[in-house]
């Protein structure tokens, strides 16, 4: 219960307790008046994760590469990373969890572990991007997959970074 609020228009953003096994949820556009009290449910889904190996191109993990997690979806404060085989909670574990400025969706890091590994948890259903930094000291270009959630589901996908590709000439 929220009390005091001036009139206006706010939206409401439930983020449940890492570990509950439900996504969080934005709702948005809450009208507050003076004259009639507003009730607001909320129905949270199942959460979704998704688990990651980072490779190169001869099928070795690849440690300590930047992993972000691009989607639709009603995003709240961090959860739970798992990076590597640890798990630590909250923004520590090195994902940021915030609203994308350009698609008003989902955005997401974490940096994969010794075994080339990352997790993202606690995600809500929707269509998501996973794209890697390069790792120019291995030689190893950007790479890049796509994944469809459900609500509740688990999915698993490698990201194969190749090789880098450049381009030469003369402007004249």
């Amino acid at each position: 219960e929220f009390t005091g609020l001036p009139e206006g228009s706010y939206d409401l953003a439930v983020a449940p307790r890492v570990g509950s096994g439900v996504a969080g949820r934005v709702v948005s556009g809450i009208a507050v008046s003076a004259t009639a009290p507003v009730v607001r449910d909320v129905q949270l889904s199942p959460a979704s994760r998704v688990n990651g190996v980072v490779r190169n191109r001869a099928g070795q993990p690849v440690s300590g590469v930047d992993v972000w997690l691009f989607g639709a979806g009603n995003p709240v404060v961090p959860g739970d990373a798992v990076v590597g085989n640890s798990v630590t909670p909250g923004p520590s574990a090195q994902l940021l969890s915030a609203l994308s400025a350009s698609s008003g969706g989902y955005t997401a890091g974490a940096v994969t572990g010794s075994d080339g590994t990352f997790t993202f948890q606690g995600l809500p259903a929707g269509h998501f991007t996973v794209v890697t930094d390069s790792v120019p000291d291995k030689g190893l270009a950007p790479g890049t997959a796509e994944v469809d959630l459900g609500a509740g589901a688990a999915a698993s996908l490698a990201v194969v970074l190749p090789q880098p590709c450049g381009i030469t000439g003369v402007v004249s």
